[in-house]
């Protein structure tokens, strides 16, 4: 029987996963005796629901801060656009005069 490449690639893959999962398992089961934790939450249970909406809660309020935050920044620079945008103007067509001069020269 002939193996390939690809299907050596694949068990190598297969047996890494695997070997990862169980130290992580190992792992975990360590940092569980540790603090006497003695029953795992499976995703039906009530508290881990109840953990799962409290975490997403704060993720919301911290992502509604960031949108809070970047508008606030958007509004202020727009206002120093719209108080300096002739002043910019005029600086960009000085630069422009200035560089068509240095090209006459």
């Amino acid at each position: 029987m002939c193996v390939g490449v690809g299907d050596v690639c694949v068990w190598v893959l297969v047996m890494c996963v695997y070997v990862f999962a169980l130290s992580t398992e190992k792992k975990l089961k360590e940092i569980e005796q540790n603090h006497c934790i003695s029953l795992r939450w499976k995703p039906s249970d009530r508290e881990y629901q109840e953990m799962e909406q409290a975490l997403l809660g704060e993720k919301k309020e911290q992502l509604l801060l960031a949108i809070w935050k970047a508008a606030k920044r958007r509004a202020f620079l727009l206002k120093l656009k719209a108080k300096y945008a002739g002043r910019c103007l005029l600086v960009a067509s000085i630069s422009e005069t200035s560089k068509m001069l240095s090209n006459v020269m």
